[in-house]
């Protein structure tokens, strides 16, 4: 599932995906504020350091709420951690490791940490 706020951007994740040889429907895509996305059913979420802040704290309390309401295994992978203190915040995610950039680029060649968290 790929949440994405910009229509176009959307569209081109749907056509990329389509040319990646990927099967109509195994992939999904939703246009809409990630703040409004329902993880009922999210077990993995992998962000790129998304948005600012204050929609990071949305995110995380939304995470938290469908936790409480579903309780069920649960990880974040935040690349370029900016915000990593706002899901120090969460009630159920405890951030079970950080790579720093040097670390990373042991694992495919990223400048950017890595931080992992589990609920």
């Amino acid at each position: 599932m790929g949440v994405e706020i910009d229509p176009p951007l959307t569209a081109r994740c749907v056509e990329s995906a389509r040319r990646g040889g990927y099967a109509e429907g195994s992939v999904d895509f939703v246009c809409a504020p990630a703040q409004t996305y329902s993880h009922t059913d999210t077990t993995v979420l992998f962000m790129f350091h998304p948005f600012g802040a204050g929609t990071m704290r949305e995110v995380v309390d939304g995470l938290d709420a469908a936790f409480d309401a579903r309780p069920r295994p649960l990880t974040v992978i935040y690349l370029n951690p900016v915000f990593d203190e706002v899901l120090l915040g969460s009630r159920h995610l405890k951030r079970i490791e950080h790579w720093p950039p040097r670390d990373a680029t042991r694992f495919g060649g990223t400048r950017y940490a890595v931080s992992f968290w589990r609920a």
